[in-house]
């Protein structure tokens, strides 16, 4: 593909800590069967702990924790032209990688707050 210098196919990894310090974009690309989806991966909470701004498929629940445009790019499952292209943004754009990143940081400690947990558990049950 020629981007071997610029990209690392790591596989399975268990602890990311050391990887997300050093990652400007967290490229997350589900694939899903059907219209259920794999729902929001631990990896989209950990690139939020990193402020680091996620580019992915809008797939069950993942357009809940990235916004597009304020925490990265959600974007509609199998319109590649359009991920290509908020990957290439965040790649020439550094200071909106620095701001969605810090976006998304807040945004993750809000969303799994423990008052924010209960909340939405308490709201489940009264249906």
């Amino acid at each position: 593909m020629g981007i071997e210098d610029k990209v690392t196919f790591l596989g399975g990894v268990r602890d990311l800590t050391g990887y997300f310090k050093e990652v400007d974009i967290l490229v997350n690309t589900p694939h899903c069967v059907g219209d259920h989806g794999a729902g929001v991966g631990n990896n989209i909470l950990e690139a939020g702990l990193y402020d680091t701004p996620v580019v992915t498929y809008n797939m069950a629940g993942i357009s809940e924790m990235v916004i597009t445009g304020q925490t990265g790019y959600c974007i509609p499952f199998g319109d590649d032209e359009a991920f290509i292209e908020a990957v290439d943004t965040l790649i020439k754009h550094p200071e909106l990688r620095s701001q969605m990143g810090k976006a998304l940081h807040k945004h993750v400690e809000t969303l799994c707050s423990d008052d924010e947990i209960y909340r939405t558990t308490m709201a489940a049950y009264e249906m």
